[in-house]
């Protein structure tokens, strides 16, 4: 009962934050960022239904608040993936880490070719600690290997052809990651650029911001899908565990070299904006607060360590917008 205690004040936790994060984005943006969210969670779900159908590696706890799709039960080797739904949560919990990687890039001003990749990386470095907190993993191929237990708000099913180093969780999700977030940012900063989006003109104008948003949604599912598929094709060169490592790390250290030499451009001294700050801290305060109360360090302690190093990443980019009104105290 603890787990599932859990999985209900995740569920309710992430909706409530959600609609104040819409209403924040509305009432600073307009309608423009207002629906920038429900349009991200929505471009989320697709990639969620695409995913868990095409990859079978995957299936969701039930939550009380669920979307689900058509499907029978399908098997993958010795394990079952009940059926295809998804929380509404998780679509939420998503468009809140894409809107905070997005808008807080958006405040640095790093080169326009640097920014998805750096929406990309900030996004995985929080699932890089979330994902194996809250999840389970088993194994469904022909030689037993232990599981991973985490919360089990999802369960990773694990094979030979992607068998869940990172804690159980498959390095696949990883690259689905990378290239989900990567094709959202491509997709609005690509189409703002293309057809002259002008944020301002657009916050007043709910009609055009929602044909915008679904634009850059439907552009978005593409371009992400390419890149996912492109990531794969070198992803499964090799069944080797270690080229697999070799590959997430390399993915990892070419969009760090792409983003990281403009650093010393960025912008630096905006106005602190706390609902951003808060978006951010909230999945690694989260996932302390798990890790504590279940325990799930036992056997694994480095598990903190993790967490510590994803968290002060996380946080550091996330506040470097503000630093030098935070730090500095300039005005």
């Amino acid at each position: 009962m603890l787990v599932e205690s859990t999985i209900v004040k995740f569920e309710w936790g992430i909706l409530c934050v959600g609609l104040l994060y819409t209403v924040y984005a509305w009432r600073h943006g307009g309608a423009y960022f207002g629906l920038m969210l429900p349009a991200i969670a929505a471009y989320s779900f697709v990639c969620e239904q695409i995913a868990g159908r095409l990859t079978k590696t995957y299936y969701y706890a039930p939550f009380t608040l669920q979307l689900c799709a058509h499907g029978s039960a399908t098997h993958v080797g010795t394990c079952a993936v009940p059926d295809f739904c998804v929380p509404l949560a998780i679509p939420v919990a998503e468009a809140i880490i894409f809107f905070t990687v997005i808008r807080t890039t958006d405040q640095l001003k790093p080169p326009w070719y640097a920014r998805p990749f750096l929406d990309a990386l900030l996004a995985m470095n929080i699932d890089v600690i979330f994902d194996p907190v809250v999840s389970t993993a088993v194994w469904c191929g022909p030689d037993p290997r232990p599981a991973w237990m985490g919360l089990g708000f999802w369960t990773w099913l694990q094979r030979p052809t992607d068998p869940g180093l990172w804690f159980g969780v498959p390095f696949n999700n990883y690259i689905a990651w990378f290239g989900a977030v990567f094709g959202f940012s491509v997709a609005l900063r690509g189409l703002e650029y293309l057809l002259g989006f002008e944020r301002h003109d657009l916050r007043g104008h709910f009609w055009k911001s929602l044909g915008a948003m679904l634009l850059v949604a439907l552009a978005a599912v593409v371009v992400g899908g390419l890149t996912v598929v492109v990531l794969n094709l070198g992803f499964f060169v090799s069944d080797s565990d270690v080229w697999r490592w070799a590959f997430i790390v390399g993915l990892i250290a070419v969009a760090a070299a792409i983003t990281l030499p403009s650093l010393p451009r960025w912008h630096w001294g905006h106005p602190v904006q706390w609902s951003l700050l808060i978006g951010n801290a909230f999945f690694f305060a989260a996932a302390l607060v798990m890790i504590l109360d279940h325990r799930l360090y036992d056997g694994r302690p480095w598990l903190l360590w993790v967490w510590l190093g994803t968290t002060t990443t996380g946080m550091i980019f996330g506040a470097a917008p503000y630093w030098h009104r935070l730090l500095l105290g300039r005005r």
